[in-house]
């Protein structure tokens, strides 16, 4: 499938945040990884970035405090390691990424929803974006999208397997 046949079959990518960011989201018009975010509070090095986050973080970039979800859905259990990587490898490769789900113009795929659904569960107030897939993929067109074929943030077994 190429990028052409994906934004036909997903036209939609959904994204969501606390209600505490949106302030940032409006004054940078921009979905940065937890990674950029730490980097633009002075936390480049910081050593959480390699450590499965079991609650929400919040870190000062500028005049804003932005809240860095939880990665409490990781099942370090549930994933092959290639050779060479382990969780706080993993988890440090995940925090470079801005995460989107795909979907149609009303609402993202299931597994989006569910995950939407988590947080409203919990009590969290959340802001979700919606952007047309292609042009999130304009924006971003000296970084081609990158795709997973599993929820890399809540890996889980398929069928008794690790997934790798």
């Amino acid at each position: 499938m190429d990028l052409s046949d994906y934004v036909r079959l997903r036209p939609y990518a959904f994204h969501t945040t606390a209600a505490t960011n949106h302030p940032r989201l409006l004054a940078s018009q921009t979905v940065e990884s937890a990674r950029t975010m730490f980097a633009r509070a002075g936390l480049a090095d910081d050593p959480r970035l390699r450590m499965r986050r079991a609650e929400h973080t919040s870190v000062d970039v500028g005049v804003h405090r932005v809240l860095v979800r939880d990665q409490r859905p990781i099942a370090p259990g549930a994933i092959a390691f290639d050779d060479g990587w382990d969780l706080a490898r993993f988890v440090e490769h995940l925090n470079g990424f801005a995460f989107f789900w795909p979907g149609a113009r009303e609402r993202p795929i299931k597994y989006g929803r569910n995950h939407f659904a988590r947080y409203e569960a919990e009590g969290e107030e959340l802001v979700v974006l919606r952007v047309a897939t292609q042009d999130l993929f304009d924006a971003n067109a000296d970084r081609p999208p990158s795709f997973s074929r599993c929820n890399s943030g809540s890996a889980r077994m398929q069928g008794g397997k690790r997934v790798p």
